[in-house]
């Protein structure tokens, strides 16, 4: 439920914003609460369901960054075609 929260909202931050260092300051604010939900979730004894969700956050935050160079690739090389 969590995970499919998380996607959701970042499928929606792909779509909504526009400037790129927004998107790039947005990337870094979620790799740090990633990182924060991981330390937590071990606290919590729960090393296996912790590791699962960090290396599906971390798939995703890499997702993310594709799609952020793939659009700042696609602005630069738009004008000369």
């Amino acid at each position: 439920m969590i995970i499919v929260l998380i996607i959701l909202i970042h499928f929606t931050i792909i779509k909504s914003m526009t400037s790129r260092s927004m998107m790039m300051f947005l990337i870094t604010l979620e790799s740090v609460m990633m990182l924060l939900f991981f330390y937590m979730s071990c606290f919590l004894n729960a090393p296996i369901i912790s590791l699962v969700t960090f290396l599906v956050l971390m798939v995703l935050e890499g997702v993310v960054g594709l799609s952020v160079l793939v659009s700042s690739v696609k602005m630069s090389v738009s004008p000369f075609f």
